[in-house]
C-alpha cells in the first residue's frame, strides 16, 4: 500500500477478504455432498478464521498515514456477523464493505424495502454503508431486474435508487452506458479453464442457466443513447444527471435514511430532507 500510493491511488478494492487466513492447525476440511468442488466441502478452517480482522485492522492502520485513500472490501453473506463486521470496533478495519443482499432480490418494492432497511441498520453507527446492484461475478442488474417487465424502465428506476440511497453508490463497468448481458459462444473462449468446464452449469442455483450469468440473448442494435462509448454526448441523461443531482444533496451525501414502514423512504440531514419516490409496479 505505501508503494501504491506513490502513485496518488484514490482506494483499494480488497475482494474476498473473509477467506484471508487460515486455520493455523492446517486441518483437513470435511466433504459433504454438492454439485461442484466449493459445495463438497464444509469450510471450517479455511475461510472465516481471526487473522482476516487482523490483516483489516493491520491495513487501516496503514491507510491511516493517507487520509485521502479508502479501503473496500468484499465478504461473503454468510460470513460470522456479516460483511458489516469488517467495519470493525470503532470504525478501525475498512472504510466500506459491500453488502450483495440487494443482488438477487426480485424486483418487488417490498422486497427492496426489507433488504434496504436491514443493510442499513447493519452499518455500525459513524460508519457509511455501501450500495450495490452489480459485480463481476453476476449477471448486470438490467437483465436480472429485468425479468418479466420493461428492462429499460427497471434500469432508470434502479439508477434512481442507487443514487439517492444513503450511502456510497458503485457502478458495475458499463452500467453507466445501459450495456446489457452478450452472448460468448465457445469459440470465443480464450483460457483453457472456461474451455474445459464449458457448459457448465449450477442446476442447484439456475436450473438450466450458465453459471457465468452470461444470457442467451444476441446482441441487437440499440439506440445511439445507449451504449454509447462516449456519455458526454448526451449530457441530459441519468447517467449524467444523477451524480450531479447527488453531489447537490447534502442529505443524500452525509444524511441518515429513514425507510421503515414508511412511505415513501427518505433522507435528512440537519435542515435538509429529500424524498425518492420511486412507482416500482409502473416498471412493467
Amino acid at each position: 500500500m505505501r508503494q501504491s500510493n506513490a502513485g496518488s491511488i484514490a482506494a483499494f478494492r480488497l475482494d474476498a477478504i473473509n477467506w484471508i487466513g487460515k486455520e493455523v492447525r492446517w486441518s483437513n476440511i470435511p466433504r459433504r455432498f454438492g454439485w461442484h468442488g466449493y459445495t463438497r466441502q464444509q469450510h471450517l478452517y479455511d475461510r472465516d478464521q481471526p487473522l482476516a480482522h487482523q490483516v483489516m485492522r493491520d491495513l487501516r492502520r496503514t491507510d491511516s498515514l493517507y487520509p485521502d485513500m479508502v479501503l473496500i472490501g468484499e465478504a461473503s453473506a454468510d460470513t460470522p456477523g456479516g460483511p458489516a463486521s469488517f467495519y470493525g470496533t470503532d470504525s478501525d478495519e475498512l472504510h466500506m464493505v459491500f453488502d450483495f443482499r440487494l443482488l438477487k432480490s426480485p424486483w418487488r418494492a417490498d422486497r427492496f424495502r426489507e433488504l434496504m432497511t436491514d443493510g442499513d441498520r447493519a452499518v455500525p453507527p459513524g460508519d457509511w454503508p455501501s450500495i450495490v446492484f452489480s459485480y463481476h461475478d453476476q449477471s448486470r442488474h438490467i437483465d436480472r431486474y429485468g425479468v418479466g417487465g420493461d428492462a429499460d424502465r427497471r434500469a432508470r428506476a434502479a439508477a434512481l435508487l442507487l443514487f439517492t440511497m444513503r450511502g456510497t453508490p458503485f457502478l458495475y463497468y458499463g452500467e453507466e452506458i445501459g450495456m446489457r448481458n452478450g452472448q460468448l459462444r465457445y469459440r470465443d473462449l480464450r483460457d483453457p479453464y472456461a474451455k474445459r468446464f464449458w457448459p457448465f452449469r449450477l442446476v442447484e442455483i439456475q436450473p438450466g442457466r450458465p453459471c457465468s450469468g452470461m444470457g442467451r440473448r444476441r446482441l441487437v442494435s440499440r439506440p445511439a443513447c445507449r451504449g454509447c462509448r462516449f456519455p458526454r454526448l448526451f449530457p441530459r441523461s441519468m447517467s449524467n444527471r444523477l451524480p450531479v443531482i447527488r453531489r447537490r444533496s447534502f442529505s443524500c451525501t452525509a444524511g441518515s435514511s429513514g425507510c421503515g414502514n414508511r412511505c415513501p423512504p427518505f433522507c435528512t440531514a440537519p435542515m435538509y430532507r429529500a424524498n425518492a419516490i420511486i412507482k416500482m409496479s409502473l416498471c412493467f
